[in-house]
């Protein structure tokens, strides 16, 4: 019984052994597929993502072609209402400020060099002309408002009779014998925003849109 009891036992020893090597085997055949299988589905998850983002590119290429010249339109758009407030505010603190330093307050476009000049889109200032020279100087005259314009979609323009400045009265706030316009020309591409800012002679500010009745001469 003895010797019966150790065969047993080593041929059951031997069929786990077998059992063990099969299901090894087994186990790393099916690792091995399973690591291919993910290779693969990764491999097509990257394919896919490349696409997709050649996809996006391209999208997002085609809507900047087709939104730049109306975001550019916007921008200008903008760009003509706020200088319209601008000059309109500037004339209304003209006749105020007039009146309340009791002085003589001129009014100017303003070029580079910030002297005053009558095609000048730099600055619109308000002073005060001290030495009676008819434009500004920071050594001698008193500045009393800049506005600072630098328009990018067009240009400023004074028209008064010849000069290249509007004086309002100290004892009225008036621009008497100053009637004329501030006018905005914008670039060629955005004509529609074309307009003038006129004044008449007790500094009456009126928007005036161009139009056959009221053109800007915008050259």
């Amino acid at each position: 019984m003895s010797s019966l009891s150790k065969y047993l036992r080593l041929f059951f020893i031997s069929i786990e052994y077998f059992c063990r090597l099969f299901y090894a085997a087994r186990a790393k055949k099916l690792l091995i597929r399973r690591n291919i299988q993910l290779h693969r589905i990764a491999s097509l998850q990257s394919g896919f993502t490349l696409i997709e983002m050649l996809v996006t590119v391209s999208v997002f290429t085609i809507l900047a072609v087709i939104a730049t010249p109306f975001v550019t339109d916007m921008f200008a758009a903008q760009e003509g209402k706020g200088v319209r407030k601008t000059i309109e505010n500037s004339i209304k603190e003209a006749k105020i400020e007039s009146l309340s330093l009791r002085h003589d307050v001129l009014l100017c476009l303003a070029d580079a060099s910030g002297s005053c000049h009558k095609d000048g889109s730099e600055k619109l200032l308000l002073f005060i002309d001290n030495n009676d020279d008819e434009n500004y100087s920071v050594a001698s005259d008193t500045l009393v408002r800049e506005y600072s314009l630098l328009p990018k979609y067009g240009t400023m323009h004074l028209r008064a009779a010849n000069r290249h400045y509007v004086l309002f009265q100290a004892d009225s706030g008036t621009p008497r014998g100053y009637m004329g316009h501030i006018k905005y020309c914008p670039l060629a591409n955005y004509r529609q925003q074309k307009y003038k800012v006129s004044f008449n002679m007790v500094g009456i500010a009126t928007y005036k849109p161009d139009s056959v009745a009221e053109p800007t001469d915008c050259t």
